[in-house]
């Protein structure tokens, strides 16, 4: 099969699924201008996570060593948040084939009414989720008289918690609006570390954002900063290539490089490569999520000079440098996310209209792949295999 750049496609799992994603697209793909270098769950079998360690002090970790009493997720099943009020989060384990769900946490184990989550994520080998949330705030996080979410991992069953990310310190005491920003966790493919977003300023004057480490072995060394030669304002949002293990970043506004905006893959040596340019599209900062040979990953954007315009879900092939328009958004239905099941058999995506969110479910084995909706309680989304 030949893409629409005139090269044969890369595998998408199997060559005969690919056939079908692309044949399920509205337009053609879109060459980037790169370069290189419904149902509810909860109530009995729901765990609220035990309370957690200290938070200790500035530099340092905390939270026992993390275990894996729980088993792995099933490749059959997925993740996702479920908004169940203001500021608060459960998180869901749903099984694409029965349909059946499961809370796995509702954040509740710290003796609060629970707390919201920005970003959560699955270790490659599908024992330990990371989230980020206020869940755990100790005396001393109280101190800093600002509220920063932190770094949590724990298991499948929504036990052994383990808080890998210090106390931040607040820096600015007394400046309104002043806050800290921790979000979208993304596991190192050995497990031994979470990358995640970190970011401070004011709410009328943003400041940068950067990628962080920290490692798994609550305790073992502080969290330490990710950085790429490009002097961009974010450069952030992590996720990993499963095949590889390199971290891709998304990197933005350049004001004084814009050639250097786009997907960026670093090494372990910290060596990095400008996957590709962001063309005419504006992307979100939602995380990209990859199919599980590496050959390709999923991310929403809209075009460019076009504020408010309904977001779409696209694929990014890595042997082309290419882009596939998966699902094209609609004035009630802007994409939030997509994932990709690890048979590359289906896509869960969430879209949003208004203040509702709810996922939906596209069919890759059916001929043309069939797009039906998950779920209608106008809360669910961030799906992730």
């Amino acid at each position: 099969m030949q893409s629409p750049a005139g090269r044969t496609a890369h595998r998408f799992v199997s060559s005969s699924i690919f056939v079908r994603l692309v044949g399920f697209v509205a337009a053609s793909a879109v060459a980037f201008a790169c370069s290189s270098s419904s149902s509810s769950s909860g109530g009995p079998g729901a765990s609220s996570g035990g309370a957690g360690a200290d938070g200790g002090t500035d530099g340092s970790a905390s939270g026992g060593t993390p275990g894996t009493s729980g088993p792995p997720l099933p490749t059959t099943t997925f993740l996702y948040a479920r908004a169940v009020a203001t500021d608060r989060d459960w998180l869901i384990a749903r099984d694409l084939k029965s349909g059946a769900e499961r809370t796995v946490t509702d954040l509740t184990g710290d003796g609060s009414p629970g707390w919201d989550m920005a970003g959560h994520t699955l270790s490659k080998d599908r024992t330990r989720i990371a989230i980020s949330s206020l869940y755990g705030p100790t005396s001393a996080d109280t101190a800093t008289l600002i509220a920063t979410r932190r770094i949590w991992t724990f298991d499948t069953e929504g036990k052994d918690f383990a808080r890998l990310t210090p106390v931040f310190k607040n820096p600015q005491l007394g400046t309104p609006g002043y806050r800290i920003d921790v979000r979208t966790p993304a596991f190192s493919a050995d497990g031994r570390a979470v990358f995640y977003t970190y970011g401070e300023g004011t709410v009328s004057q943003p400041g940068i954002t950067r990628t962080w480490a920290v490692p798994t072995a609550a305790g073992s060394a502080p969290p330490t900063l990710l950085d790429t030669p490009a002097a961009c304002s974010i450069a952030s949002v992590p996720s990993v290539d499963p095949a590889t293990g390199r971290l891709m970043l998304i990197q933005d506004i350049c004001p004084q490089t814009p050639a250097d905006e786009g997907f960026v893959l670093v090494a372990a040596d910290g060596k990095t490569e400008l996957l590709g340019g962001f063309g005419g599209l504006s992307v979100n900062y939602e995380q990209p999520r990859w199919a599980a040979d590496g050959s390709l990953f999923l991310f929403s954007a809209y075009p460019k000079n076009t504020g408010g315009a309904p977001s779409s879900l696209y694929a990014f092939v890595l042997q082309n440098k290419s882009v596939v328009e998966i699902v094209k958004g609609a004035a009630d239905q802007s994409v939030v996310d997509g994932a990709l099941s690890p048979d590359g058999n289906y896509i869960v995506y969430c879209v949003r209209n208004g203040a509702a969110r709810n996922l939906r479910l596209l069919d890759l084995t059916k001929e043309p792949p069939v797009d039906t909706a998950m779920t209608t309680d106008g809360a669910s989304c961030h799906p992730v295999f």
